[in-house]
């Protein structure tokens, strides 16, 4: 697998990393900027790192919005929980914002 990874989160045993489809934001109408906020998703791929000298992809999937940091990340009893927003502070797009916790399994 070849991606650009914007976030990575690990654990003992698994790296997690998050990429995002490149969008030229700067160009972009205010309401066109919006439209794509909206709608905008982060895929997460998963690696298994057990054994540190044979990583191997195990899953991939994606979620509503946009990861702030590392710390959007968090894996509990085998299954990863993401915080993310639809309009992150500061990019003026939209005195409204949701946030919210979605919560993947690689089953």
């Amino acid at each position: 697998m070849v991606a650009s990874g914007t976030t990575m989160y690990a654990t003992a045993g698994h790296t997690y990393l998050a990429t995002q489809p490149w969008m030229n934001w700067e160009v972009m109408a205010a309401d066109e900027a919006r439209d794509a906020a909206d709608t905008f998703r982060t895929q997460i791929h998963l690696f298994d790192t057990n054994a540190p000298s044979a990583p191997r992809y195990v899953a991939s999937g994606d979620v509503s919005g946009f990861l702030l940091n590392q710390f959007a990340m968090d894996e509990h009893a085998g299954h990863l929980r993401v915080a993310s927003t639809t309009s992150p502070d500061g990019w003026g797009w939209s005195d409204d914002t949701e946030s919210r916790v979605t919560v993947l399994s690689a089953t």
